[in-house]
């Protein structure tokens, strides 16, 4: 009998059968940059690393760039561009473009600078070539620069820029897709946490427009939801995890809407799924990485999953796909550093059933700072 036939559909149906967890079928899709990991290395300098979905990784050695201390990574819109906006080895903000191209090859291109500054929020414009760098000057002060990233990469700093009194934390959002309305929470001069709106003219000028305050807070990590919404996870007094709403008029006005606690957290990330769900990943109150999912109502929060996975020091995580349906599904990545104090990429998923880590992870070398973009 001529088993051949037989051998082909058996084969196809292994193929099908290996379908992986992320989406792609194995062996047919090629591989895609979803998530980049801009670090401190242990030499102290800054370097970008490509990863897919799954948490393999595709530039090898990485790209590199000088001496830096603090980092924030951006994508620029929904381009193939990001930025680094570090603190350099002179203390000074400097702003890097890169390319990551599909293969995750990423190249270096141009750069801008400003004066001295001590912690770092990038932000982009939801479309276009825009990046907002929300900063703690050199006098201890708020100030909010606007750049202009082109097709080719270059930096330009635009004309306007804002500025406000004393902080000491900083993170930052656009509200809604406009790319009008940023948003910068704040740990302001008394230790409180402090939300600031602003407008952002078309050609970069910025004016400030409100402000609304709570109570001391330690660390700060602020997502925009939908067309109005801003949330703040931020380590309380009490140095637990609160989640606040808020909602955000065309005005600038801030309402402060639900609120809800976890426990003790440190090294606090918060970032978007879809609608109006969202994660939070903490060092808890043992060291551990903690993930958290959440579901927001207009009125308050509730956790959909959770997770613990080994010690950490530092994390930083994003989203890399979302699918809307039955069952909601979106796939997202911690990159922390480890017990051992090197980076690892952990891929999860969060839907209907709960959260689910999707590997072990994947690691890289020595690291002291991690900042994400994720390429969706």
């Amino acid at each position: 009998m001529n088993t051949r036939p037989t051998s082909i559909v058996l084969n196809l149906v292994r193929s099908f059968a290996a379908f992986t967890v992320l989406g792609f079928f194995a062996g047919i899709a090629p591989a895609q940059t979803k998530l980049v990991t801009a670090v401190r290395d242990g030499s102290g300098d800054l370097k970008l690393i490509s990863w897919t979905e799954a948490g393999v990784r595709l530039n090898g050695p990485g790209a590199s760039a000088g001496s830096v201390s603090q980092v924030s990574a951006v994508r620029v819109g929904l381009s193939n561009r990001m930025v680094t906006a570090v603190r350099d080895g002179g203390g000074n903000l400097k702003v890097i473009a890169w390319r990551v191209p599909f293969n995750g090859q990423i190249a270096r291109l141009q750069d801008g600078q400003a004066g001295a500054v001590s912690s770092i929020s990038a932000v982009s414009v939801p479309t276009g070539d825009r990046i907002v760098t929300a900063v703690r000057d050199g006098g201890g002060d708020l100030k909010v620069i606007v750049w202009n990233v082109s097709p080719a990469g270059v930096v330009n700093r635009m004309p306007g820029e804002g500025q406000a009194g004393a902080v000491s934390v900083i993170s930052s959002a656009f509200i809604g897709t406009s790319g009008t309305i940023l948003a910068t929470a704040v740990r302001d001069g008394s230790g409180n946490l402090k939300i600031i709106t602003w407008r952002l003219g078309v050609t970069g000028v910025i004016a400030r427009l409100q402000e609304a305050s709570a109570g001391a807070v330690s660390e700060i990590s602020a997502i925009a939801q939908g067309f109005n919404v801003l949330v703040t996870a931020v380590r309380d007094g009490g140095g637990n995890l609160k989640l606040i709403g808020w909602t955000v008029a065309a005005n600038g006005a801030i309402t402060r809407t639900g609120e809800t606690q976890a426990g003790d957290a440190t090294r606090i990330s918060a970032f978007h799924l879809v609608d109006a769900r969202l994660a939070t990943a903490v060092r808890d109150g043992g060291g551990n990485l903690k993930v958290i999912t959440w579901n927001r109502t207009p009125t308050q929060f509730t956790r959909t999953g959770e997770a613990v996975a080994g010690a950490v020091s530092a994390i930083s995580g994003c989203t890399t796909s979302t699918l809307v349906g039955a069952p909601f599904i979106a796939n997202f990545q911690t990159s922390v550093r480890d017990g051992s104090g090197d980076l690892k990429i952990i891929p999860w998923r969060s839907s209907t059933q709960g959260l689910t880590r999707l590997s072990p992870g994947a690691s890289a070398g020595a690291v002291s700072v991690i900042s994400t973009a994720c390429f969706r």
